[in-house]
């Protein structure tokens, strides 16, 4: 069932005892979302933990974020936040009987698995909806609920590069900084830091950009080995993904990760008209209209084919 978030922020005042999910591999919006909730729900004198199927802090999220270490208790009400689909929980949910309570969340792509889903797909952020909500539970935020909360909306936009910059991402982001965000160590450490081998690495994979389709299509390849000829981790080459995209005339920068299992993790970034979204869907994936992702199997060379069909007919409609 959809709801506002007035009956999302009813729902949370309601319960005590919560627990608050994130999607596997985390990103700074489903980990900036959960630990600002995290906070409001503390500061309620409300139980609340966090769990992921993945390691919650890794890479520059660790850096952001203190260390977190997750109380112990029967939940009585279960959340997920910026979690489109219930197989990106990856089962973490079933052993407390499977249903996920509420879900907050901006993607279209929302299967709508929870008993009540709070969505608002022209929100920059799933952080910036749980601002909005946490503002409706009297009370004051402090700098942890900031800092957090500032981290989900920065990453989905990218600094406010993106063009799902809004209006009202821009008066969340300010009314975090009043609240104490650290803005500028934030954005320093997520967009400006980098490590040496980091650089090799993203050197490497500039020299093995593809174009094809006038121009139109562009593509890098992280093979499996990259992480251990750089000496780089897979959180430290994930922004590699905005490359492709950033050359000029490009439509559709796709970046390609090999896995260790044999699939291949696919992440595309679109100009408009082209929709990411639509495209991955073709393939199983989803995501945003701009940024989306799939996964898929048969080797770069056959994916690339697959996804330029999709690209051709896109760019034809």
């Amino acid at each position: 069932m959809l709801i506002d978030d007035k009956t999302a922020a009813g729902l949370l005042e309601k319960h005590d005892k919560i627990v608050i999910f994130c999607h596997a591999k985390p990103d700074g919006d489903t980990v900036g979302s959960a630990f600002a909730l995290l906070r409001a729900l503390e500061l309620l004198g409300k139980t609340a933990r966090i769990e992921c199927a993945d390691p919650l802090l890794c890479g520059k999220l660790a850096d952001i974020f203190a260390p977190y270490e997750p109380k112990s208790f029967t939940p009585e009400f279960l959340v997920a936040v910026d979690v489109a689909d219930e197989k990106l929980l990856e089962g973490i949910h079933k052993p407390y009987g499977g249903e996920i309570g509420l879900c907050i969340d901006h993607h279209k792509s929302n299967t709508f698995f929870a008993k009540y889903t709070l969505l608002d797909i022209e929100a920059a952020a799933a952080a910036q909806i749980v601002f909005r909500v946490v503002g409706l539970l009297g009370i004051t935020g402090d700098k942890p609920a900031a800092d957090a909360a500032y981290t989900g909306i920065s990453t989905d936009t990218a600094c406010f590069r993106h063009a799902n910059t809004t209006p009202e991402a821009l008066c969340a982001a300010a009314q975090m900084m009043r609240w104490g965000a650290d803005t500028y160590r934030i954005n320093k450490l997520m967009y400006a830091t980098k490590s040496r081998a980091q650089i090799a690495a993203e050197a490497f994979l500039l020299g093995s950009l593809e174009y094809d389709l006038d121009g139109r299509y562009a593509q890098i390849f992280l093979p499996l080995s990259i992480y251990k000829d750089y000496g780089v981790t897979e959180d430290e080459l994930d922004g590699v993904s905005a490359i492709p995209r950033m050359v000029r005339g490009v439509l559709a920068g796709v970046t390609i990760r090999e896995k260790e299992d044999g699939e291949f993790r696919v992440s595309m970034r679109t100009e408009d008209p082209l929709d990411a979204a639509g495209i991955c869907a073709a393939f199983g994936g989803g995501g945003h209209k701009n940024a989306a992702g799939c996964t898929m199997q048969g080797g770069p060379s056959r994916i690339k084919e697959l996804l330029m069909a999709e690209v051709r007919k896109a760019v034809l409609i």
